[in-house]
């Protein structure tokens, strides 16, 4: 998994596990589990220095002006630097993926115990050059709802040697009424070889949405989907 943060020393591990189940990839391929991990871990080391999530990152990816436009830009247009209306809280995550550079801001609140209601997702897009802005931004916001699905949502079980989940009716995605408002921003920096924006649109929600739970309730959560842990999400007000 590529990162963009300046890190002096870098040790990667890989352990191929192996199961009798057959498995494939998830939307977003390899970057949606690996990109969940590492955007935690930040928001760990950022909470255990005690320093803010974006200033943090900001640090990491000090002289990347590419990075930093996409990171500064969702800042910007998630209000990060303002203090959030009373009971909600806000989590951040960036990452390359794809070629592109993405950044996610979630703002919740915590309605009642185990209810996340989602409040707005704000999200910065630089592919390097955007071809056709409606359905990338279209592709994104669609990434979105499938990230979530995933976060609260979709699991696949089994019993007796099969799967429990068959089709749509057992194994939920999100509806219309949870779904929240959406803000897409593009930016066309014009870097070269492209990125694409197909598969991208999940990859940061997931750790945006926990480490947003963090700044919520203290929390942390390692594994999805979160209904696991007792979580379920609210619809829209």
């Amino acid at each position: 998994m590529e990162t963009r943060y300046r890190i002096p020393h870098v040790r990667v591990d890989f352990h191929l596990l192996k199961t009798a189940v057959p498995t494939s990839v998830l939307r977003t391929t390899g970057y949606g589990p690996n990109v969940f991990a590492m955007e935690s871990f930040i928001d760990e080391l950022a909470h255990r220095k005690g320093q803010d999530p974006y200033r943090y990152r900001q640090d990491l990816l000090s002289g990347d002006m590419r990075a930093l436009k996409v990171l500064d830009l969702a800042a910007e247009k998630a209000n990060w630097t303002s203090v959030a209306p009373p009971g909600r809280y806000r989590g951040m995550a960036f990452c390359e993926a794809f070629r592109t550079l993405t950044a996610h801001v979630v703002e919740i609140s915590i309605p009642s115990d185990g209810l996340v209601r989602i409040h707005r997702v704000i999200c910065v897009v630089d592919p390097g050059t955007v071809l056709d802005p409606g359905i990338a931004a279209n592709s994104i916001e669609g990434g979105v709802a499938w990230g979530l699905s995933c976060a609260f949502l979709s699991e696949i079980t089994f019993e007796s040697g099969r799967t429990v989940e068959s089709n749509w009716h057992d194994d939920q995605v999100l509806r219309l009424p949870a779904m929240p408002p959406v803000e897409v921003h593009f930016v066309d920096s014009g870097a070269r070889p492209l990125g694409g924006v197909g598969e991208i649109g999940p990859v940061t929600v997931l750790p945006a949405l926990v480490n947003a739970i963090f700044a919520a309730t203290g929390r942390r959560y390692r594994s999805l989907p979160l209904s696991r842990h007792g979580l379920r999400i609210a619809e829209t007000p």
